[in-house]
């Protein structure tokens, strides 16, 4: 299993592996590689903060539950982001 820290760096050097193959056939500069490169970077990490925040959202309304009096979870990180006592790493 990949961690999120492996999935975001193998998406980076896919980017750029792209905007400097895209450089290379002269499709678009160096300049323009990079602004855009960092706009994708930008939006990809908008979008994964995003969706981690909503797991850890989520997570917490359910620990508020009477009915519900353990949840385990299998990432530590999750665990630890969540402010509830309900909540435990696997």
């Amino acid at each position: 299993m990949f961690t999120s820290e492996q999935i975001q760096s193998y998406i980076r050097i896919a980017i750029y592996w792209a905007a400097g193959f895209a450089v290379n056939y002269g499709w678009i500069t160096s300049d323009r590689s990079t602004a855009i490169a960092g706009a994708i970077l930008t939006a990809i990490n908008f979008c994964w903060t995003l969706w981690g925040n909503r797991l850890v959202a989520k997570i917490n309304e359910l620990a508020k539950l009477g009915e519900v009096t353990n949840i385990i979870v299998t990432t530590p990180a999750v665990a630890n982001a969540v402010t509830s006592t309900k909540v435990v790493s696997q």
